[in-house]
């Protein structure tokens, strides 16, 4: 696989930005273990990825979220994490889905969804990770949301054992998320 090639933010993102519209995103539930990081493109070297992420416990089980805004150079290719195309092939019960949205206010010039579910080891009853990356063909912004099952990621013998079925959200919930006017200053700030 090729590394994502990344551009210059449009503008800073703080990592408190960040951390709220992720608790947007979950309403209703509880947060702890947050952390954020501000991307600054005055300062390259601080590193152009504002992410977030967090504990929640809504009621079903803890489990840890996570998101990321970037900005691809264009024109966009299937190194840029675009494709479901993978070498080697994805390990069974993995899977991948690749949808294009149409122009919206909220997508403008259409959008790529790529939607990932990645079993932390191959073990039974281990827990589970669900990605969600959404990329704005038209300027290279790209949130990228993980969720797991579980209070953490890890692999192997270090990831925590499942406290839930299922992510908080749904892939369609999670779609929605993504495209709603919640994450458009996020979105317009690093595209």
């Amino acid at each position: 696989m090729e590394p994502t090639a990344l551009a210059l933010p449009r503008s800073a993102v703080s990592g408190d930005q960040m951390i709220q519209a992720l608790q947007q995103t979950f309403p209703g539930a509880r947060f702890s273990d947050q952390h954020g990081q501000s991307n600054n493109p005055a300062d390259p070297s601080a590193g152009y990825v504002a992410n977030a992420g967090l504990l929640l416990d809504d009621g079903h089980g803890p489990a840890f979220v996570g998101i990321s805004a970037v900005r691809l150079k264009l024109p966009l290719r299937d190194g840029d994490g675009l494709s479901c195309d993978r070498t080697p092939a994805r390990p069974k019960g993995d899977t991948c889905t690749l949808t294009e949205l149409p122009d919206s206010p909220t997508t403008p010039g259409g959008a790529l969804l790529l939607s990932e579910r990645t079993a932390a080891d191959r073990t039974p009853g281990s827990a589970q990770r669900w990605t969600l990356t959404l990329t704005l063909k038209s300027t290279g912004a790209q949130l990228q949301l993980t969720q797991w099952n579980s209070p953490g990621g890890g692999t192997g013998p270090e990831t925590p054992k499942p406290t839930r079925p299922t992510p908080p959200l749904t892939e369609a919930q999670a779609a929605s998320t993504l495209t709603s006017p919640t994450w458009t200053p996020i979105l317009s700030a690093v595209g």
